[in-house]
């Protein structure tokens, strides 16, 4: 189950970028949903944080997401680093 999730996740990513405000509620909801902790891939991860910083306005709670996902900056691949230096860029950039 773990695995379908972290695949979904991508594939959610891939879908908001092919189309992305076609399935943007129903995206989102998922993603507000999910809780971070239960990604265990890296793709996924840097999916994940991909979709709330393209999408923060629509991201409830963001400030904890992102702080939980700060919290193991240290520890995180490479990619997972990138997307989420990107993404607090991306929301620095775009907050009123």
């Amino acid at each position: 189950a773990d695995s379908l999730i972290d695949q979904l996740v991508v594939v959610l990513q891939n879908l908001l970028r092919r189309y992305p405000t076609e399935y943007l509620t129903t995206i989102i909801t998922i993603i507000g949903d999910l809780e971070f902790d239960t990604l265990n891939t890296s793709d996924a991860i840097a999916s994940y944080v991909w979709i709330i910083g393209e999408y923060s306005s629509e991201i409830a709670h963001l400030e904890d997401r992102l702080t939980t996902l700060m919290s193991q900056f240290q520890d995180s691949d490479p990619a997972v680093q990138s997307a989420l230096l990107t993404t607090i860029v991306k929301i620095n950039l775009t907050k009123p």
